[in-house]
């Protein structure tokens, strides 16, 4: 993802199947934590918006833990989002 806004450090949890979705995006710059049976956490240093589209991308196998104010904004898009096809 092309976007240009201003680098972050980001925490959040995938199903462990995208793994390597997630070294296709971010390089292998990234720590992996807190594995289980079918999540790991993941930490990095990435731009906030490819971030933000990777996130919405993926969603549900895709949460966001922090910055807290990055949770916030996805779950106001997603809940306009929602509102759009109901």
């Amino acid at each position: 993802y092309m976007y240009s806004s201003e680098t972050v450090h980001v925490t959040f949890r995938i199903v462990k199947p995208m793994i390597t979705d997630v070294i296709d995006m971010f390089g292998k710059d990234v720590i992996f934590s807190n594995e289980d049976e079918t999540h790991v956490t993941v930490t990095t240093k990435t731009n906030e918006r490819s971030m933000l589209q990777f996130a919405k991308n993926f969603v549900p196998d895709v949460e966001v833990l922090k910055p807290e104010s990055m949770r916030e904004r996805l779950r106001e898009k997603l809940k306009r989002a929602v509102e759009v096809y109901q």
